[in-house]
């Protein structure tokens, strides 16, 4: 189409165009506005003029922030009392048997079997068969299990102690007993008469070898554990000791041969760690230890703190400032009637709580800046804070 002078008018895609590089330029600018400006033009949140402020009722902030735990100190000591652990082992008979007679010859044979157990082989030690032979004729074979433990003419009554072997012995065994023949004298009858029979053995006395100790963890301290030490100072002679085993909550943390005379230390798992009764092991296989200065050691993680943002426009705190708006901090606790005290870091201006009830509330008209704004909750005592709240009335 042409006007009267012949010129041609714009077409519809050039000023659909048009509107699109304005519509575009209007997003940029939106976009590169302050964020508080941003919100107030979007979402028509402020109102117009001075008279009745900018906001009723607008939340900044509204935090749900759950417990929050107290501890005056970081590090705690726990104590055991000294201990001291021996290799004790006194020879005990585990068996006696009574007195019996083994013949050989042409017209009797008479071995004798005889049978014992080994109880607690982890403890017993030195394991021997002692007898009498009153009367000694012949060759006297004795086999433990099958195998020949002893075989010869005993020059005395008391008879020599002969070894059992700990590779030989089972937890059932078995004793045999016999003499030698008498070859081509039928007339005659090798014959041992044995009394005083017995298996003896070195008893290792384990209660002197273990000491148990209980360390209580409170359910804060436990919960914020960092890291934990034990140390202990071992009086020993070192050359006559064996490993010393430490055990934390059954679990073995260590079994070495420690350094004599001087503080030893160990590296504990906090996982390692329970709430309430942890047991505290030291035991010894070989050797006599005094263990001294036993200490568990824990390392807390730091208070947590609660700490999060606001932001305040030129508008709204312009309002604030005049009294037209009231900024209003709240904080909801959990109504246990217990002690609630906490600080209060408002952009570096600090404020104080103590009390037993369970609301709290503050203007922030005196603490407010204009644009970002922070607030930090410190404990001074375990809090459990529901919610923490930030608005404009």
């Amino acid at each position: 189409m042409r006007s009267k002078r012949g010129a041609e008018l714009p077409g519809g895609g050039a000023a659909a165009s048009v509107i699109g590089i304005i519509t575009t330029l209007i997003i940029f600018y939106i976009l590169f506005l302050p964020p508080g400006e941003r919100r107030e033009l979007l979402l028509d949140e402020n109102k117009t003029g001075t008279a009745g402020g900018t906001a009723d009722g607008q939340v900044l902030l509204l935090a749900n922030i759950g417990k929050l735990d107290y501890r005056a100190e970081t590090e705690f000591d726990h104590t055991v009392p000294n201990v001291y652990l021996a290799e004790t082992k006194n020879a005990q008979a585990i068996e006696r048997f009574n007195p019996f007679v083994v013949r050989n010859g042409w017209f009797v044979d008479e071995p004798k079997t005889l049978t014992f157990t080994v109880a607690q082989p982890e403890i017993t030690g030195n394991v021997r068969l002692i007898m009498d032979a009153t009367v000694r004729e012949g060759i006297l074979t004795v086999k433990l299990n099958d195998r020949v433990v002893y075989e010869g003419r005993p020059e005395a009554v008391n008879v020599a102690p002969i070894e059992l072997k700990p590779e030989q012995l089972q937890p059932e065994n078995t004793l045999e007993f016999e003499v030698s023949g008498v070859g081509l004298a039928f007339w005659r009858v090798n014959e041992y008469d044995l009394s005083n029979v017995q298996v003896i053995a070195d008893i290792t006395d384990i209660a002197k070898q273990e000491s148990a100790n209980i360390i209580t963890l409170e359910p804060t301290e436990q919960r914020n554990l960092q890291r934990a030490t034990l140390t202990f100072f071992p009086i020993c002679v070192q050359r006559e000791v064996g490993p010393l085993e430490v055990l934390l909550n059954n679990r073995r943390i260590s079994s070495s041969v420690p350094d004599c005379e001087s503080v030893n230390r160990i590296e504990l798992d906090p996982e390692d760690l329970v709430v309430g009764r942890n047991s505290v092991v030291f035991r010894i296989t070989q050797g006599a230890y005094r263990v001294e200065q036993i200490k568990l050691k824990t390392y807390l993680k730091e208070a947590p703190t609660f700490i999060d943002y606001f932001e305040l426009n030129r508008t709204a705190y312009e309002d604030v400032k005049a009294g037209r708006d009231k900024l209003l901090l709240k904080i909801t606790f959990v109504d246990d009637r217990e002690e609630k005290r906490a600080e209060l870091n408002i952009n570096g201006r600090r404020d104080f709580i103590d009390q037993e009830t369970a609301t709290y509330e503050r203007d922030l008209k005196t603490f407010a800046v204009e644009g970002n704004n922070y607030i930090e909750l410190v404990p001074k005592s375990t809090l459990n804070v529901v919610t923490l709240e930030v608005k404009l009335e």
